[in-house]
């Protein structure tokens, strides 16, 4: 269905492993392939490397949080195709170069060859994730404007993403608290 399939993953089980090799075995396993056959993590510019040539990304899970290597995909220009999916994937996803398909081996098949097939412009992908990554970036701080008012008061005011990340507000208070607030929070 899929004339070639690199895949690149966390560190499987060997029964995970066995039974995907097993389901796959035309796929290139890279992590162990590029390892002599045991488990390198891939990183970095190797990441990025052992995605050139790729025509799409695949983002098969039913469930994952916000699954990086969906928006790293796309930052390398890559368009995506995805089951659907819990966590947070689909909402960086422009639907001009990204498919949501049933988890269903023809309907992953049939995107991923519609997506190879159409004539995106180079850094289109790359273009709209940068736009949802900055969007979503911006809003952040006034999603947690509340939290941070009620811990520091009016010192608060006009707190950015980046004054956040400079301080390490994020642990300044217990992660079980903060796990129980953010669980809390409408969507």
């Amino acid at each position: 269905m899929i004339p070639s399939l690199r895949l690149l993953y966390w560190r499987p089980s060997a029964a995970a492993l066995v039974r995907t090799r097993a389901l796959l075995p035309m796929a290139e396993f890279y992590n162990h392939e590029t390892g002599d056959g045991a488990f390198r993590l891939i990183q970095k510019s190797d990441y990025a490397r052992a995605l050139q040539g790729a025509r799409v990304g695949l983002c098969l899970s039913d469930h994952e949080g916000p699954m990086r290597a969906s928006v790293e995909y796309q930052l390398l220009d890559l368009p995506v195709v995805t089951t659907e999916a819990q966590g947070g994937r689909i909402e960086m996803m422009d639907p001009a170069h990204c498919r949501v398909v049933p988890a269903d081996p023809r309907a992953v098949a049939d995107a991923v060859q519609e997506l190879a097939a159409e004539e995106i412009p180079a850094g289109a992908v790359r273009a709209s994730v940068l736009s949802r990554l900055a969007a979503h970036r911006a809003a952040l701080p006034g999603l947690i404007r509340p939290h941070l008012q009620a811990a520091f008061d009016d010192a608060s005011a006009g707190v950015t993403l980046d004054d956040i990340g400079k301080v390490d507000l994020w642990r300044t208070r217990d992660a079980e608290v903060i796990r129980r607030e953010v669980d809390a929070m409408p969507v």
